[in-house]
């Protein structure tokens, strides 16, 4: 547990609270640290969460599987980020998808009823309460952003609406994005031969440089929109 400590500190959704306070906030929340190996489902779909997640190292991500077992990523999850609270507050609701790791991967889980019981009286967990409000609004408008990038029907327009919310995002031209080549049609939801084939067009056309997961947006696109 020491040995994530601060970490755990780091995470947005411990964000204020002092050291003192650390670990009787934590003894509070009940919390649960467990390791994952590459691969290992976290989140199982249909299954009833009772805890919230924060990743504390390594990868994972979220993804359904439909009726015929087509694979769609959702999200990538990166350390300090917190997921499945939404099935922790819905208790009666089992998951519609799931989380599994990427890498080897350490998540710290916690009880949140404390967190939206009416007799919640200790001010740092209604801080937490509060960061939590603030990180699902983040989310939302994460949400928001990818509907902007799915909606266009051509691979070419959703492939230049996701680079440029990246750019606007990191406040620079030069980036990397969290996800590989298959990751990333999956999240855009296109074929991935037809994004690469787009992606090499558009470096032709003078609109990127990219390797890998490394892009580069050029100015001069703008003046050949």
């Amino acid at each position: 547990m020491r040995k994530y400590l601060e970490t755990i500190k780091k995470a947005r959704i411990f964000r204020g609270i002092p050291d003192s306070e650390f670990e009787t906030v934590l003894e509070t929340l009940d919390i649960q640290l467990k390791h994952y190996s590459e691969a290992q489902i976290i989140v199982r779909e249909g299954q009833r969460i009772r805890r919230a997640a924060v990743l504390l190292e390594g990868k994972a991500v979220l993804y359904q599987d439909d009726f015929w077992g087509r694979h769609q990523e959702l999200t990538v999850i990166e350390p300090g980020d917190m997921f499945a609270e939404n099935y922790a507050c819905a208790r009666n609701t089992p998951a519609d998808c799931s989380a599994s790791a990427e890498e080897p991967s350490v998540v710290l889980w916690f009880s949140i009823q404390d967190l939206i019981s009416e007799r919640t009286s200790s001010p740092f967990l209604e801080l937490i309460l509060k960061n939590m409000l603030s990180e699902l609004a983040r989310r939302n408008m994460n949400l928001y952003a990818t509907i902007r990038h799915v909606r266009p029907q051509k691979t070419r327009e959703k492939l230049l609406s996701y680079l440029s919310e990246e750019a606007l995002r990191s406040h620079s031209a030069e980036f990397d994005i969290p996800y590989d080549r298959k990751q990333l049609a999956e999240y855009l939801g296109v074929e991935r031969s037809a994004m690469s084939s787009t992606l090499s067009a558009l470096a032709k056309e003078g609109w990127l440089k990219t390797e890998k997961n490394h892009f580069i947006l050029l100015k001069k696109t703008a003046e050949k929109n």
